[in-house]
């Protein structure tokens, strides 16, 4: 009897010894690297499970379904997959979406849940792909934007069932981003509708396969004419560098800057072409004053423009008058001309 009460104790010290183990969870992984336990971890809302392409693999392994076979035809087809997220990070930064259909362009946020969301997309496999072409891209488009390792950015660009990378590169990829869609905050319109060329990466649609401009996924041409009197025309070609003259032959007083825009000439219209880097052009904001009778030199670079098909282009810059008893300077435009002919050459 003595036996079996010390059997008995053991036993029930087991059991309880177990039971408390099971309610200590795992620490958590984060996308830095660290360590996060459960109690630190970002709060979150609940979600349906997403079905990615790792979680159908596992299904097929158990025998719950035969998405594992198509898997298998992936690699086979496009090669092994790539982390295509190893450099991207949310530890100091927000998760930017954009999304643009035939009708309708918002862009938003995600402060909450944004490590799970991280999380979620390294899960979906991105399988190299060298058959894609601008002439894939459909609508819905889905653009990201979030930090890096390197602090330069990420970006990429859904659309069609690829995901199109900043080094534009194409990988196929399958998620259900409505499950992101509803975690986005506050949604605010697109400045200009159906700008593709602006989304995040969406400079590698903005040409066909063979270079040339897509004149729908461009944004329409600054308003002209000019402000009256204010004149800027180019007078040298060097190096990528256009040397730009301004000149105010006016009675008024303008004030102008660094920044520029170039613009092409397609279909009796004018038509805002994207830098085609990932990083976009940045200016430093200071102002100059024009005053009547007076010329001032400037450059703009078309490198960050490159390649630039045969056609006809524009530098616009943009210029400021201020009258008395205004509130805000009112903003006018200049612009001068320039051909790239069909052997690359600049023409003015």
């Amino acid at each position: 009897m003595k036996i079996f009460k010390g059997i008995l104790f053991v036993t029930v010290t087991v059991l309880l010894l177990a039971a408390c183990g099971r309610q200590q969870a795992e620490p958590e992984q984060t996308d830095t690297g660290k360590t996060m336990p459960v109690e630190n971890r970002p709060e979150t809302t609940a979600q349906a499970p997403v079905k990615t392409s790792e979680s159908a693999s596992s299904d097929a392994e158990t025998g719950r379904s035969g998405e594992g076979q198509e898997r298998g035809t992936m690699t086979k087809e496009y090669g092994d997959p790539v982390d295509i997220w190893a450099n991207a990070t949310l530890n100091s930064t927000v998760l930017g979406v954009f999304y643009l259909d035939e009708n309708e362009s918002w862009r938003g946020m995600v402060v909450q849940e944004r490590y799970d969301i991280l999380k979620e997309l390294k899960q979906v496999k991105a399988y190299p792909a060298d058959d894609f072409t601008p002439e894939k891209m459909t609508y819905p488009l889905v653009g990201l934007s979030m930090g890096s390792l390197d602090n330069t950015g990420s970006r990429y660009l859904y659309t069609n069932g690829y995901m199109l990378t900043q080094d534009g590169k194409a990988y196929r990829f399958s998620y259900d981003f409505t499950t992101l869609f509803d975690r986005v905050g506050e949604r605010n319109p697109l400045a200009e509708r159906g700008n593709v060329a602006d989304l995040p990466c969406g400079f590698l649609l903005a040409k066909d396969s063979s270079g040339a401009w897509i004149r729908e996924r461009l944004p329409v041409g600054t308003p002209l004419p000019a402000a009256e009197g204010v004149t800027l025309r180019i007078s040298k070609y060097e190096e990528d560098l256009l040397t730009l003259y301004l000149k105010n032959s006016g009675k008024e007083s303008w004030i102008w800057g660094y920044p520029y825009t170039v613009e092409t000439f397609l279909d009796g219209g004018w038509y805002r072409i994207p830098v085609m880097t990932p990083s976009g052009q940045f200016f430093n904001l200071v102002g100059f004053g024009l005053e009547p009778g007076e010329t001032k030199e400037t450059e703009a670079s078309l490198l960050l423009y490159k390649p630039l098909p045969a056609g006809k282009y524009r530098i616009v810059k943009t210029c400021f008058l201020q009258k008395e008893q205004q509130e805000a300077p009112e903003e006018h435009y200049m612009a001068a001309e320039f051909t790239v002919t069909p052997q690359g050459e600049i023409e003015y």
